[in-house]
């Protein structure tokens, strides 16, 4: 190309780069210019182009790489004019042609069309002619060139949960937009990439062991029966039409698991997005499938025709649904894991090739294993006693004495220690509760008063001064009295049994004590009637005796 014609190139870079959406935007950072009276020709120099990318609380950018792609070329003849060329092979999306005079007058959105096809194209086996990957350092990478040009710049390596910046195009050198007579040939270029956020809570949960406040939080107590619901919240990146080009279609998948102590039900299972409620089969697809081990997998795909609707890209999605809490909950420190993985296509020359991100929600549950035993015994091996019957009350008030929690209906039936003096009351959930013998083992006394047992989970101050569960650490008390992990036969504790790390054991002794006949013995029968026999000789004495001595009275008087 001759001089003139280089000229307008020269324009026509400085207006590309000008153009670059707000997404994509880039600035010339100062470098070498030619004097105002010189000829509006670059020099052969070095050229340097950066990228940082522009960070946001939400946004980290370390992780990511990106590559420079050299699209057309410009070199400088022995005659000292500056020609054009392409290199890589790239070829115009289209019927159109590479024209530097035209293409400087392209808008913006043109501009960002054309960079995210020809990033279609791109090929690292064969192309050669680029600036290499390099990755971010403290924010930003730079080269140094003297090969001078239009580039498409990529991000080629992406970190999980981030979604990569969109392709964008920048010359080197450029022009400067006050002067332009003036040169630069030192390029920062910002481009804006974003998250895919992805973030599981419990709604309206407990939040508290006194059951009393509400909270959205990841993490809280449940018992056998009741109903968690989960909500999940993630949002659609921005999926330009080259994702879904030459029938492409891209993934963007939730697949939720959730342990076999958790029944789904699947009715309550909705997509939302803002206030619309998203249909099944048309927006989405869904499947359950349970394992032989009680695993439930819920897998919730949005569909190519709704992904590809402009106005859906970047918006908030909700996944929402219920689960009940089955007796097969676990009791282990690490509670009941219920996590969700978010698969998503980040790159639209391979939809196939997805990246994850998960998160999880846990819920905690507890028991109270009952411990009965013969407080006669001298050994250091308690005797364990049978047959002791249980039933236990839970208190719904705070602070309800535990003759008012006594007064409602048992919140567990009735169960009998096993003959190892055992009796699990399993799932609970944190709360204080009470312990009332219904029945002693045979021969034995009755335990006069009920035992309460506390199980406070660990927990912290969330919004609004609510009281928010932590973790699966908890303090367990009986009858006021904090118990620890250690301790033998006859301790109450806290079982140290793997898979049972949230288990109270209450250690009860019953003592040897009179039993009515229907009790079993026939011993106090004996001594009523003993005792009856002979209360019953000694009232006729008496009654003879003073028969005698009033009459002997009677004759001295006479």
């Amino acid at each position: 190309m001759r001089k003139n014609g280089f000229c307008t190139f020269t324009l026509i870079a400085s207006l590309a780069l000008a153009a670059l959406p707000s997404s994509l935007a880039a600035a010339g950072t100062g470098g070498a210019t030619t004097p105002a009276s010189a000829p509006s020709l670059p020099t052969q120099q070095e050229m340097t182009l950066t990228i940082a990318p522009a960070s946001s609380n939400s946004y980290d950018p370390e992780g990511s790489s990106f590559t420079a792609y050299r699209v057309m070329s410009f070199t400088q003849g022995q005659d000292g004019n500056w020609v054009w060329g392409t290199t890589n092979g790239f070829t115009y999306p289209g019927n159109g042609t590479f024209d530097a005079d035209a293409f400087g007058t392209y808008p913006a959105a043109k501009l960002q069309d054309l960079a995210q096809q020809l990033a279609l194209q791109v090929d690292d086996t064969t192309m050669t002619d680029k600036l290499p990957e390099k990755e971010l350092t403290e924010g930003s990478c730079s080269w140094t060139t003297t090969k001078a040009g239009i580039y498409l710049v990529c991000e080629t390596a992406t970190k999980p949960g981030n979604f990569p910046s969109q392709p964008f195009l920048v010359a080197l050198p450029y022009t400067d937009e006050e002067n332009e007579n003036s040169w630069k040939y030192s390029l920062t270029a910002a481009p804006k990439g974003s998250t895919v956020s992805l973030q599981k809570v419990i709604h309206d949960a407990k939040g508290s062991y006194l059951n009393e406040a509400t909270y959205e939080g990841s993490k809280d107590t449940v018992a056998n029966g009741d109903t968690v619901q989960y909500r999940i919240t993630t949002r659609i990146p921005d999926y330009t039409q080259v994702f879904f080009a030459d029938g492409k279609n891209p993934t963007f998948e939730l697949v939720d698991t959730m342990v076999k102590g958790l029944t789904l039900t699947p009715a309550t299972v909705q997509l939302t997005s803002g206030e619309t409620i998203l249909t099944k089969d048309t927006d989405y697809t869904q499947s359950i499938a349970t394992d032989e081990d009680g695993i439930t997998t819920l897998t919730v795909r949005l569909t190519k025709s709704y992904l590809e609707v402009e106005s859906h890209r970047n918006k908030e999605i909700v996944l929402a649904y219920s689960v009940a809490v089955n007796d097969s909950v676990s009791l282990a420190a690490d509670g009941n894991e219920n996590v969700v993985t978010l698969h998503y296509s980040y790159d639209p020359t391979n939809p196939d090739d997805t990246k994850e991100v998960e998160d999880e929600a846990k819920v905690y549950s507890f028991g109270i294993e009952i411990e009965k035993f013969n407080g006669d015994s001298d050994n250091a091996q308690k005797e364990k006693l049978a047959g002791a019957e249980f039933a236990l009350y839970k208190e719904t008030t705070k602070g309800c004495s535990a003759s008012e929690a006594l007064s409602q209906e048992p919140y567990r039936a009735v169960g009998v220690t096993n003959e190892n003096g055992l009796l699990d009351f399993k799932a609970l959930d944190a709360g204080t509760y009470y312990l009332k013998e219904v029945k002693a083992p045979d021969g034995y006394s009755l335990l006069m008063n009920p035992i309460k047992v506390e199980i406070i989970p660990a927990s912290s101050e969330g919004t609004n001064g609510a009281e928010v569960i932590s973790s699966g650490s908890f303090t367990a008390k009986v009858n006021g009295v904090t118990v620890s992990g250690t301790g033998s036969d006859g301790v109450s504790r806290i079982l140290n049994a793997a898979n049972r790390e949230g288990t109270v054991v209450v250690s009860a002794a019953n003592h040897h004590g009179f039993s009515l006949p229907s009790t079993g013995g026939t011993g106090i029968v004996l001594i009523l009637v003993i005792s009856l026999a002979g209360l019953i000789t000694v009232t006729g004495l008496y009654l003879r005796g003073d028969k005698g001595t009033k009459g002997s009275s009677r004759v001295q008087a006479k």
